[in-house]
Order: structure tokens, then C-alpha cells, then sequence
């Protein structure tokens, strides 16, 4: 009896561990099409004259800087 609660047990583990695995997958995800969208709005807006090429540029630098942290972070 036992021997099969520590089976379940390790299993249960087992399959925590999984659930965290895919679980930071999709934060990742999330975040990478935050990023993706974001560079998209500020692109939008550089071609419809609301934003400087100044402004695109630093605002881009700086989604480019999150997606560095974000990455660093997760590794």
C-alpha cells in the first residue's frame, strides 16, 4: 500500500510540474503577441502621421528592452 502512495504521490508531482511547464508556455505566448501587437500599434501610428520617426523608434527601442527582461526572466 505503500509503495502505490508514493506512486501516487510522484505522479501527482509528475503532473504538477507539467501543469507549471505549460502553464509559463502560455504566459510566454501572451506575452510574446503583447510584445508582437504593441510593435504593431506603434507601426500603425508612425504611418498615419501620429507618431515621429523619433517616437516610433524609441517607443520600438523600448518594447525591444521589455522582450529582453521577458526573456532573460524566463530563462
Amino acid at each position: 500500500m505503500y509503495r502505490r502512495q508514493r506512486q501516487m504521490a510522484g505522479d501527482a508531482q509528475g503532473r504538477a510540474s507539467e501543469d507549471r511547464a505549460q502553464l509559463w508556455e502560455s504566459i510566454r505566448t501572451v506575452e510574446e503577441e503583447g510584445f508582437r501587437l504593441e510593435l504593431g500599434f506603434i507601426q500603425d501610428m508612425y504611418e498615419a502621421g501620429t507618431l515621429s520617426r523619433a517616437q516610433a523608434t524609441k517607443l520600438r527601442d523600448s518594447v525591444y528592452l521589455l522582450q529582453l527582461n521577458a526573456a532573460e526572466s524566463h530563462h
